[in-house]
């Protein structure tokens, strides 16, 4: 990866990491109730749905760089409308906006990098192992930035007023320093332009849903969502019940990205050295962390909730390298972007059915339920899936 793209892939997710301890805290002090976060995660999430795979067709077709510019557009208007938003309408305003800038994101400057790694004849494992490191940097740096900025202002100022300056930065970067290849910047024109739009997006949805390892990735990325929005909706709520100090907020986000980061790593080693088998250790992965969500229910105090936290993000990111890696093995480069944002797509449908459902379920049993909820559906699916694959593995032996 080229040293601007690195860069790009880090800051867009230092913005996110600061935000990220206290944004179920930062829209409470901005408007929203306990009963609404998730209606606002869910306009988040159902933006991202909308728009999902149309950013991801147009990448392809129109090029990376211009989506990406344009994902980051969107998120420092969607920072500046919530630093000033006093009430939930215009909460809902800032979603939507870092609804549109995450979908047209998530296809883009990942994309650039896998190509430039084909490229460069690199291992695709090695190169999303990378991406995924500079991702939990980011968040984990931002973090714990976030935690010390959160003090700055009476309302999260100081969280908002951070992310926007970034925004600016990684703007002005992308524009002058990230390149790619010309195939992506040159648009087409008129009914040529409409034909291939809908020739790749045909292409892609039949890629998808065709025989292969796509569908039952894409089936595990729906769970992976709606467990994902789970943890990131309650996990600030659920720690304030065991009264920690402010501070620990920042930490606990940052120990969090940094056991993604060892995750990676450690999904790395394994792909490495049982790399025909990178299906089977995806679902042994998936079912410890089902396991580490129910653990995560059961916790109250301090150090158990911390350390129940902690194993749920190493195998978090675990689970998304040896994903991804087979993903990209599979995905031409033809269609990789669309691909890539119809994963994203899958992942934020997950997101929008667990906001729907947290909704119901914190209002009648408490929030803390969503994690045993989670983590119990996740075990009985892989467990499925392990079953299915172990029989078609025998039936193809016997053949």
């Amino acid at each position: 990866m080229s040293s601007a793209n690195q860069a790009a892939v880090f800051l867009r997710n230092l913005a996110t990491g600061i935000l990220a301890p206290v944004l179920t805290l930062g829209l409470l002090a901005h408007g929203a109730s306990i009963s609404t976060i998730s209606l606002l995660l869910g306009a988040f999430s159902l933006t991202v749905i909308l728009f999902e795979f149309p950013s991801g067709v147009f990448a392809d077709v129109y090029g990376r760089k211009p989506a990406f510019l344009f994902s980051i557009a969107m998120q420092f208007l969607g920072y500046c409308v919530f630093l000033f938003s006093q009430s939930l309408i215009p909460l809902f305003i800032a979603m939507i906006l870092n609804g549109l800038g995450r979908a047209f994101s998530s296809g883009s400057i990942d994309a650039l990098a896998i190509d430039e790694a084909e490229k460069g004849g690199l291992d695709i494992s090695a190169v999303t192992t990378r991406i995924s490191i500079l991702e939990s940097t980011g968040l984990a740096l931002g973090a714990l930035i976030g935690g010390m900025v959160s003090g700055i202002g009476g309302r999260y100022e100081g969280n908002l007023l951070t992310n926007i300056a970034i925004c600016m930065i990684l703007f002005f970067l992308t524009l002058f320093y990230v390149r790619e290849p010309l195939r992506a910047r040159v648009p087409l024109k008129g009914h040529e332009s409409q034909k291939t739009i809908m020739a790749q997006a045909r292409s892609s949805l039949a890629y998808t849903w065709g025989k292969g390892p796509a569908r039952p990735l894409f089936l595990l990325a729906l769970l992976m969502g709606f467990s994902l929005l789970s943890i990131e909706t309650y996990w600030q709520p659920g720690f304030a019940q065991a009264k920690p100090e402010q501070w620990m907020y920042g930490v606990l986000s940052f120990a969090g990205f940094a056991c993604v980061m060892i995750g990676s790593k450690l999904a790395e080693r394994l792909l490495t050295r049982y790399k025909n088998s990178g299906f089977s250790l995806l679902l042994a992965i998936k079912v410890l962390f089902g396991l580490g969500l129910v653990l995560l229910f059961t916790q109250m105090s301090q150090a158990g909730y911390i350390l129940a936290f902690l194993v749920v993000y190493v195998f978090i990111g675990s689970g998304s390298v040896v994903e991804n890696t087979l993903l990209n093995r599979a995905v031409p480069s033809s269609r990789r972007a669309s691909v890539l944002s119809l994963f994203s797509f899958v992942v934020q449908i997950g997101g929008l059915l667990a906001s729907a459902a947290g909704f119901i379920v914190s209002s009648l049993f408490g929030f803390r339920i969503m994690w045993l909820i989670s983590g119990i559906i996740t075990v009985v699916v892989v467990s499925a899936f392990a079953l299915i694959d172990r029989v078609q593995n025998r039936n193809r032996a016997d053949d």
